[in-house]
């Protein structure tokens, strides 16, 4: 954006420069003009962006801090501040650059346009009488592979814009999926029945067995009113110290209920069978100093005992943190400090129609709970982000319409600048108007294609490096996105194509303006 406009900017007052220059100032005096406007307008946007910043990031954050840990602090505002004034320096900076182009004018250059009626270059890498299709076609392919640097800010431009696009939408659809479960130690289920009150009830009860009651419970309660369970199962963690050897840490622990081991997913190793053996997250296993097949020692209740680590795996619960036991082992459940809630497996799968009928009957027998698919149990559990996410994807997609449309508007504006002479020529022969906006046209259009196509197969490594990063920090080794074709590869990708052509077609009808005459200004 930024060199599009210095340099349409100086292209448009190469009239200007060169009477500067003709009465005597100097280039560095000519671009500080241009460095102060620049410098004015990123400081008034840096200060506005920064203010901007901070109502913006709480509120964003805002729910998601009830469920999450976040340190705060005076040490982000001023992160954000000493950002706002990067960008303002980095304006100035690219300023400066892009105005190194007014040390190559002349006064005489500038009074013409920048065209010296000279060029030492063959341009063109195709014959036209070896071409099968169009004048117009030729010529946009043609100019596009034989001056490629032109177009590489568009190319790059709306190769980005499909980045930001495709970041959010799949951050979005990976935290409503089910699959993100997996890394929150919840096995795969129908749908969840959260109750809190209950669940308080059982801590202070301190007894494994009540658990089970409270399970089966539910289940006959659904079965009587025609839901049938294949089984109930819950998750109950605890806060445990575990050690090895001199290290020792204090680390998140679960302990799956009418669960089964190998229904958990495991990066390394054997799922634990027995009772004195365990599953650890890498974190744990790091912060202790342990691997696969070295004994630990835990302490539960007062009481030390020893495990064998069989399996690591990967959690998001407590940024990583993780101890997985077998139902077999013996653990205080005086100690306990909560449970994911009831989850129910049906025994028949059903429609998503159905099954959302199912849920609402569920929800009516049980009032004092709170009854939801497991994607949206995990996403009340983070906070409800993604639904904070969901109206970004549409902020997002506004901000890169808006910069690639502005990007190929002021392009074309440039290109016009710098084509009169060649347009007026091209009419001259008989060129129409509408012909040469369909030339102006498929050569933006061949661009933006390549750079939609190179978004589209570089997008998902871009959330990965970027959002990804997220996971990680939460614990997540490697996280596997989840991909909407139709969203990813289909319609933002149409929608932007679609836009920035529209917005060049409109600009570039202003060829009809060029005369005949605009031929005695080529080179």
């Amino acid at each position: 954006m930024l060199r599009f406009t210095i340099v349409f900017t100086i292209n448009e007052d190469y009239k200007e420069i060169g009477i500067m220059k003709a009465i005597g100032m100097k280039d560095f005096s000519i671009r500080k003009l241009y460095l102060m406007k620049y410098f004015v307008l990123a400081a008034v946007g840096g200060i506005c962006g920064f203010a901007a910043s901070i109502p913006f990031s709480r509120g964003l954050l805002f729910q998601a801090t009830k469920k999450i840990m976040i340190e705060g602090g005076k040490e982000g505002i001023l992160f954000q501040f000493l950002i706002s004034l990067l960008v303002a320096a980095l304006v100035v900076l690219f300023g400066w650059h892009s105005t190194g182009k007014i040390k190559k004018l002349s006064p005489m250059d500038a009074i013409r346009s920048g065209n010296k009626g000279e060029r030492f270059r063959k341009k063109g890498m195709f014959r036209l009488k070896n071409a099968r299709v169009k004048a117009t076609t030729f010529l946009a392919c043609n100019d596009v592979l034989s001056e490629k640097k032109k177009y590489l800010v568009l190319l790059l431009a709306s190769m980005i814009g499909v980045w930001l696009v495709v970041m959010p939408v799949n951050t979005i659809n990976t935290l409503k999926s089910d699959k993100i479960a997996a890394w929150f130690a919840l096995t795969d289920c129908d749908f969840c029945v959260q109750d809190g009150a209950k669940v308080a009830e059982l801590n202070e009860k301190g007894m494994k067995q009540g658990w089970y009651e409270y399970l089966e419970e539910t289940k006959n309660l659904l079965l009587k009113h025609g839901i049938e369970a294949e089984r109930t199962c819950t998750e109950v963690f605890f806060k445990l110290k575990v050690r090895k050897e001199n290290k020792s840490y204090k680390s998140f622990a679960i302990q799956g209920l009418n669960t089964s081991m190998e229904q958990y997913f495991y990066d390394e190793g054997e799922p634990p069978i027995y009772e004195n053996e365990v599953a650890v997250t890498h974190v744990v296993a790091e912060q202790i100093g342990a691997g696969l097949g070295d004994t630990i020692y835990i302490t539960s209740g007062g009481e030390e005992k020893p495990y064998i680590i069989t399996a690591l795996y990967q959690s998001m619960n407590n940024m990583g943190e993780g101890i997985r036991f077998t139902e077999r082992a013996e653990l205080d459940y005086r100690g306990v400090a909560g449970g994911f809630g009831l989850q129910v497996v049906l025994k028949q799968k059903p429609d998503k129609e159905k099954l959302s009928e199912m849920i609402e009957q569920a929800q009516k027998l049980l009032p004092d709970s709170e009854v939801e698919t497991l994607g949206e149990f995990v996403d009340s559990r983070l906070g409800n982000i993604s639904g904070r996410v969901e109206p970004l994807k549409t902020m997002i997609l506004a901000v890169v319409l808006t910069i690639n449309i502005l990007v190929v508007v002021l392009m074309q504006k440039m290109l016009l600048i710098r084509e009169r002479g060649e347009i007026g020529m091209m009419k001259s022969i008989g060129f129409s108007n509408r012909g040469l906006i369909g030339w102006q046209t498929k050569r933006v259009m061949l661009v933006l294609f390549a750079g939609i196509a190179l978004g589209i197969l570089t997008g998902t490594p871009f959330s990965e490096v970027t959002s990804g990063q997220v996971f990680r920090m939460m614990g997540a080794e490697k996280i596997e996105f989840v991909i909407n074709p139709l969203e990813v590869y289909f319609a933002y990708p149409v929608i932007l194509f679609l836009a920035v052509t529209v917005a060049c077609v409109i600009t570039i009808r202003r060829i009809k303006k060029v005369s005949v005459q605009e031929m005695n200004c080529m080179e």
